[in-house]
């Protein structure tokens, strides 16, 4: 028998109590010599028993023991105190081994409760990240087919030093759309980065920059007339009227 087996056998427990057979004490005695996980388990048994004998012992009311001699010599009846006290050391005995049983199995059940909750919270939380990368990757799919729409044009914007981010535009669609490539742009520690369409040579303003987004790309309403895009750096949260540090800039490729 192998130890993990011979652990979840149950003759540990009947050793501890003292239930087992003589074949089995022998069978058990061997398996703690040779090994240390049984001799670890039962010293685990013993000392829940113990635990729990303790916590559950109810102390005698007071005057108990005079109450019931004097029942016997008020009846009548002779007392034998040496076979009284054998009997009550044999159902104390009875009685702790049983508060033993019902303690070992009410911790294992505790055991059994708490292992079950954390395998519900693990589903849970495997649940929640199938969940997410089903989002992820119908995100990832919407973006690959509007790329390859081919009314889709694509900018290519640099500034001849860092490589170069794509903005992919599409006014044929029911939503005009701008995506940019944000996972491509440099980051600027400390500064902000706007969007801005050209239109007849103006800059126009399409909203800030995320550049923590998931999939590595963000879309912004587009204007249709756009004959090109920049990403300016600036220094305030929400951006300027007018590009105070242009990035990179780009047009139709």
């Amino acid at each position: 028998m192998d130890i993990q087996s011979f652990i979840q056998s149950g003759l540990l427990e009947s050793y501890a109590l003292e239930q087992c057979t003589p074949a089995e004490r022998v069978l058990v005695e061997e398996m703690l010599s040779q090994y240390q996980e049984a001799r670890m388990e039962l010293a685990a048994i013993e000392q829940a028993l113990e635990k729990y004998a303790n916590a559950q012992s109810v102390p005698p009311p007071q005057g108990l023991k005079e109450r019931i001699m004097q029942e016997i010599d008020r009846n009548g009846m002779p007392a034998i105190s040496g076979v009284n006290n054998t009997m009550l050391r044999v159902f104390q005995a009875i009685a702790v081994g049983l508060l033993a049983v019902v303690g070992y199995m009410w911790f294992q059940k505790n055991q059994s409760d708490t292992n079950q909750e954390n395998l519900q919270r693990q589903v849970a939380q495997l649940q929640q990240q199938v969940t997410e990368s089903d989002i992820r990757n119908a995100s990832c799919r919407e973006i690959v087919d509007f790329i390859r729409n081919p009314e889709t044009k694509a900018f290519k914007m640099d500034n001849k030093k860092d490589a170069p981010a794509f903005v992919f535009h599409n006014t044929t669609t029911t939503d005009c759309t701008a995506l940019l490539d944000v996972a491509a742009l440099p980051a600027q520690p400390g500064k902000f980065l706007q969007f801005w369409a050209l239109v007849d040579g103006v800059p126009v303003s399409m909203g800030m920059i995320q550049l923590d987004t998931t999939s590595g790309f963000q879309a912004f309403p587009c204007v249709e007339n756009a004959a090109g895009f920049a990403v300016s750096i600036e220094d305030k949260k929400d951006g300027n009227p007018v590009p105070t540090v242009v990035l990179m800039l780009g047009t139709a490729g």
